[in-house]
C-alpha cells in the first residue's frame, strides 16, 4: 500500500471543490431540492477547510469568507442563513444559486481554479 503524498491530496481536494462547484447536481441529487442549498453549503465548507488546513491558509480562509459575505461582516452570522434572513420568500433555487457564488467567490480569493470543469478522468487516483 502506498500512502498519497501531501501535494497529491492536495491536488485531490482542490479538484473536489472544482467538481462541486461546476457539478453541483452530482452531489446533492437535484439542485432544486429544498435541501440541496444547505446540503451544497456543508460539502463545500468542508472541503475548503480541509484545503485551508492541508496548506496551512486557515486565516486566509476566514477572511476570504468574510470578504465574501457581502450580508454579514463580521461573520457572526453564516452567510445562507443570513441570505434566508433577508429573502425569506427566496426559493430553493434562489438558495442554491447564493451557495455557489458564495464560495466561487472564497475560491476565486484564494487563488483556486473554480471555473474550469475537470478532464475526464482527472484526480482519480490510481489512474
Amino acid at each position: 500500500m502506498r500512502l498519497r503524498s501531501a501535494e497529491e491530496i492536495f491536488h485531490s481536494i482542490e479538484l473536489s471543490i472544482r467538481n462541486v462547484l461546476t457539478r453541483p447536481a452530482m452531489y446533492v441529487g437535484s439542485i432544486e431540492s429544498p435541501t440541496s442549498a444547505d446540503e451544497l453549503d456543508i460539502v463545500l465548507w468542508t472541503l475548503f477547510y480541509l484545503w485551508s488546513t492541508s496548506c496551512s491558509r486557515e486565516g486566509e480562509l476566514a477572511s476570504a469568507r468574510n470578504t465574501a459575505n457581502h450580508f454579514d461582516e463580521s461573520g457572526a452570522i453564516a452567510p445562507l442563513r443570513r441570505f434566508d434572513e433577508l429573502n425569506r420568500s427566496a426559493g430553493s433555487d434562489a438558495r442554491t444559486t447564493f451557495v455557489l457564488n458564495y464560495w466561487t467567490e472564497v475560491g476565486a480569493i484564494l487563488q483556486i481554479d473554480v471555473k474550469t470543469p475537470p478532464k475526464a478522468n482527472e484526480g482519480i487516483l490510481g489512474a
